[in-house]
């Protein structure tokens, strides 16, 4: 029997990574173990990941990403997010240096998460074949993301603008991936909420047809250490007002 031809469109790519990694085992949760097997699903697209603190957020998005460039599946990571320092502390003015120099600070989960799960050497060979680059969202307008796995962290900081210029740079066979808490933002409280409209506005089945999927993570999620879920639940909890102070006799 003729091989049937291919029909699917051509898309102008970079050749795949020639090397291999050896990625080290990790033990997912139930949930964790879906969100993985949907981002490595032939048909997915674009995933968002909503949890707290702890829950495997980066851990996921940064195995998925790893696995795909080590299976010759996508050509580039791409790691994006909003160069926002934590709101309530004081900014640290003028860096001096380059782009990247000056976004290093925020690239840190990423490489803690790659060597968490691979060995130095390995992800050596990656920045050297100059496969991962770091975006901040300011430089990303007018580009179009094709055959790459595009990995958006501390979702929860992005606009609604900025997620309709991320989403609108998606192109064919790659995969999208954003990860937040929609508990943990430092935007203004005049901009929060756009991560939240995101996970309500693609989880449908219309939305999953498209290859768009949301996910939620929880406490039973969470592996970081045995206090962190305590310490969220503690936090959750409604404040108490400096007028109910009283200092300790003891």
């Amino acid at each position: 029997m003729a091989n049937k031809p291919d029909k699917s469109p051509r898309v102008e790519q970079r050749n795949k990574f020639k090397g291999e990694l050896s990625l080290k085992p990790f033990q997912w949760t139930e949930n964790q173990q879906q969100i993985v097997d949907t981002v490595l699903n032939k048909q997915s697209k674009i995933i968002f990941i909503n949890g707290p603190a702890g829950s495997g957020k980066s851990s996921l998005a940064t195995y998925c990403g790893l696995k795909l460039l080590s299976d010759k599946v996508l050509s580039d990571y791409l790691y994006i997010r909003n160069a926002l320092e934590v709101s309530e502390s004081a900014g640290l003015g003028f860096v001096k240096g380059s782009i990247q120099e000056k976004f290093d600070p925020y690239c840190q989960i990423f490489k803690e998460k790659s060597q968490e799960l691979m060995s130095n050497a390995d992800l050596e060979k990656l920045l050297n074949d100059n496969r991962v680059h770091f975006l901040p969202i300011n430089y990303v307008r007018g580009s179009s993301w094709a055959v790459k796995y595009i990995n958006v962290e501390e979702a929860a900081n992005f606009t609604f603008g900025e997620f309709k210029l991320l989403l609108t740079r998606y192109a064919s066979f790659s995969k999208l991936v954003f990860c937040g808490d929609t508990q943990q933002t430092d935007l203004p409280i005049s901009k929060r909420g756009a991560f939240q409209k995101m996970l309500n506005l693609f989880n449908n089945d219309e939305s999953k047809e498209k290859g768009i999927y949301t996910f939620n993570l929880d406490k039973c999620d969470i592996k970081r250490s045995d206090i962190t879920s305590y310490l969220i639940d503690k936090l959750g909890e409604p404040e108490i007002s400096s007028s109910d102070y009283r200092p300790s006799n003891k």
